[in-house]
């Protein structure tokens, strides 16, 4: 039997599951969901999808939505220039010393019910080692001549991709946009 059914947010909130209902919470958290359900018009605009393949659409080509709908995502663009990778780098700094660190085991997205204040700490660990990754990565970068410019703005690039993938599966949205706005800002060509 087929059965054709109107959705709204909170329907697919209600009704998606694993990595989907993740992302639906961003969504939510960023008030982006008139967003969300105008993207997902446009690209079924000529089919009736079902809910399996909403899911998965929110699961697995979450960058995609995200960077329709106008949730930031981290990348390095490879026209930085020296002054820009400096603020980066300051920027990772200022977080990095230990007045200015802000994260909290709250921040840290419990995916076990009881998850341990422990584990959440180790989280927290992580997003700053992956920052400090990221730091090293661009002093690399700042240091390379003409003939490992390349490669060290791929292992750069790399760095902030992997922080921004951790960030994202790990921490609520107002904690991942305060990490994103903290390394970020003054920085135009990210």
């Amino acid at each position: 039997m087929y059965v054709k059914q109107d959705f709204d947010f909170n329907d697919f909130r209600n009704n998606c599951w694993g990595q989907a209902t993740k992302i639906l919470e961003e969504i939510a958290d960023a008030d982006k969901e008139d967003a969300l359900m105008d993207y997902l018009e446009e690209i079924f605009y000529d089919e009736t999808p079902d809910l399996t393949e909403i899911n998965d659409v929110l699961a697995y080509d979450w960058e995609n939505v995200y960077e329709a709908i106008g949730l930031k995502q981290w990348s390095l663009e490879e026209n930085l220039d020296i002054d820009e990778v400096n603020t980066i780098i300051s920027n990772i700094n200022n977080y990095t010393d230990g007045a200015n660190r802000y994260l909290t085991v709250s921040d840290v997205y419990d995916y076990e019910e009881n998850m341990s204040e422990a584990d959440k700490s180790d989280v927290i660990n992580e997003v700053e080692s992956l920052m400090a990754n990221l730091r090293t990565q661009l002093e690399y970068l700042k240091d390379s001549d003409e003939s490992d410019y390349d490669d060290n703005l791929s292992d750069a690039q790399n760095a902030a991709e992997e922080l921004n993938d951790y960030v994202n599966e790990h921490l609520e949205s107002e904690a991942a946009d305060k990490i994103f706005d903290d390394i970020t800002s003054s920085i135009t060509n990210w």
